[in-house]
Order: C-alpha cells, then structure tokens, then sequence
C-alpha cells in the first residue's frame, strides 16, 4: 500500500512545468502532497502506538520468601509470683571477747542485686514450665508479716498482706523471701569476724522463704534458708574469705569483690533450699 502511495506522490512531481499552470494540475499535485504526508506520518504513528511488552515471570522462579517476624515468643505456663525483701541493707558484725566488744552495724549496699539474684533462682527451680514473675512490694506493707516456721506457722495475717500486695496478678503460687534472724544475733545478710584473737571472717545469710497459694493465700511450705538442708546444729550458713577483704570501715563493704561472695553464698542457699519447697507447685 505504501509503495502504491510513493510512487504516485513522486510522479506527482514530475510534471512539466507547463501543465502545472494549468488548474487542474495545480489541483493533482496538491493531492499529491496530501499523499505524501500521510505516507510520512503513518510509519511514525505506528511506532508511537506499538504497545509496550510485558514481561512475563519464569516459570520455576522461587517464591519470595515471607518477612521473618520480629515478635519474641511468649513464655506460657503457670505464674509463679516473686515478692523478695532482701533490700539492699547489709550488716558488719563484729563479735568481741566479751558484750562489750560487740559491733553491728548495716549499711548501704547498692548495686549488690539480691532481689533480682531471688528471682533468677526461683526461675531455676521451677524450670521452663512456668512463669516467674517479680511482685513490686511496698516493704512496709510487711513490716507486721511473721508467718513463723514449721508446725508454727500461721497463715490468716501473712496470707492476707500477700493477697493484698499480689493485687491482680493471679498467679498459682506467690514465693515470699525475707530476712531471718538466728540465735547470736544474726539478722539476714552480712559479714561477721570473730574478736581480733582470730584472722578469719564469714558471710552469711539468714533467711526464710514462703510459698503461698495463689487461690487460698495459705502458706503451703516454709523453711529456713540453708546450705546442709538443716541449721539446727550447724548455726547459719556461711562463706569463709579472706581476712583482707574485711570492710574497715564498715562502710567500704559496698565494694565488688564483697558484692559477689555474697552473691555466691546466698545463691548457694537458694539452689539448696527452693527445689525442696517449689516441689509439685
């Protein structure tokens, strides 16, 4: 078709110039013209509405893989509630020849964690299963909580604080920890020394540990904190160190080395006593 045009707009153009004058040359070659533009601007046109091609996906390409999540897993199970007041108080003891060279002081030992050290034994003894979760207390909502010990314990006041203080966690079972006092005046966590006749010094760690249940708020187990299983005859549980790491003054216990023998001793009592009371709880 295209060729038919060209060579009638080229003939168009080979007329002589004599019959060009004439009207109705003048009128064929204006047609003419017209022909020739179209030849032009057809093949252009038809570039410019080609349509564009899509490319078409491989057969056997991979699909793209889903975005991995961000969200950590939950730990699921029964929640074992922690409420520890262990604080962060420790005492300097010094026992003399005689009363008179008693010494007792506490201090501030910050940073030394033994509440946090609790709960991270509690998650230990009571394995994957559960839920472990630190109870905020107010430390004077327990100034009047002494369950006692063994066939002496009472359950009706202490329950009632735990039960106020646990609020709306509602767990299975609440693990209370406080401090405990022993006959010679040991009172929770310290360090102690015997008179100046002898270059030995002891941590220890008196305390006493409650599981209520998370239902009644009764107290299902209780006992002392030990490392032997009993204290009766071995008095409380204690860490030799080395006499030059006795704090003079009394303040300058707050150090590293005494943070992590301490932290060491009440760890040991903890794995020693939690299994026994956390049992089938």
């Amino acid at each position: 078709m295209n060729f038919v045009v060209y060579t009638r707009a080229a003939f168009c153009f080979l007329l002589p110039v004599s019959q060009q004058l004439d009207d109705r040359y003048m009128m064929l070659r204006l047609v003419c013209l017209f022909l020739f533009a179209l030849c032009l601007a057809g093949p252009a046109q038809a570039q410019t509405n080609q349509p564009a091609t899509v490319a078409k996906p491989a057969k056997n390409a991979p699909p793209k893989p889903a975005p991995a999540s961000q969200s950590t897993p939950q730990a699921a199970g029964p929640c074992v509630g922690v409420i520890s007041l262990l604080g962060d108080r420790f005492i300097v003891k010094k026992i003399g020849v005689t009363v008179f060279g008693n010494e007792n002081k506490e201090v501030p030992v910050d940073g030394f964690g033994l509440d946090d050290l609790v709960v991270e034994r509690v998650r230990a003894a009571v394995g994957s299963g559960f839920v472990v979760r630190r109870i905020a207390a107010d430390r004077s909502a327990f100034s009047s909580y002494d369950p006692g010990l063994g066939m002496f314990v009472r359950s009706d006041k202490a329950g009632a604080i735990v039960r106020q203080v646990a609020g709306q966690a509602g767990c299975k079972r609440y693990v209370v920890v406080i401090k405990g006092i022993r006959q010679g005046g040991f009172f929770g966590i310290g360090v102690m020394k015997v008179s100046p006749l002898y270059d030995m010094a002891d941590i220890y760690a008196v305390i006493r540990i409650y599981v209520h249940d998370g239902q009644s708020f009764d107290i299902l187990k209780s006992g002392e904190g030990s490392i032997s299983g009993s204290n009766f005859m071995t008095g409380p549980p204690t860490l030799r160190i080395d006499w030059a790491q006795w704090p003079e003054p009394p303040e300058a216990a707050n150090n590293p080395v005494m943070r992590a023998s301490t932290r060491q001793l009440l760890g040991n009592v903890l794995d020693k006593s939690l299994p026994t009371l956390l049992q089938s709880q």
